[in-house]
């Protein structure tokens, strides 16, 4: 049954971004357990990205809507994308990497959901 598979499908899609989603939060969380230790003595720009850091983990813990992937964009410009950044760019690219995937698997959860809707036919 179509219904049945296409069901199956949106939920393999909810466990793969959860998954990735857990794995992103734990190189987040070394990343603010990092700058934590350094905050005391740091600068503004380490403020920062220990702020944005802490929101993304926040973010990562909600459903992975379009608003909450732009959200999450942001926070991690902030955090990795400063010309100050504590960080260097192989340190943060598994992250990237990872957000990344999460953008890739929300839009094929959507281009499933569009193709496979048969709304139209309980009318």
């Amino acid at each position: 049954d179509l219904h049945n598979k296409s069901a199956s499908i949106a939920s393999m899609f909810n466990i793969l971004i959860q998954s990735v989603s857990y794995t992103m939060n734990s190189q987040l969380f070394s990343f603010y357990s990092r700058l934590n230790d350094v905050l005391h003595t740091a600068g503004e720009a380490v403020t920062d990205q220990h702020t944005a850091i802490g929101q993304a983990m926040v973010l990562l813990s909600k459903p992975q809507s379009p608003q909450n992937l732009a959200c999450l964009d942001i926070v991690l410009s902030i955090a990795f994308q400063r010309g100050d950044c504590y960080f260097q760019p192989r340190d943060y690219e598994p992250v990237m990497s990872a957000y990344n995937v999460i953008c890739r698997l929300c839009w094929v959860q959507k281009q499933m959901a569009a193709a496979t809707n048969c709304d139209f036919l309980y009318w």
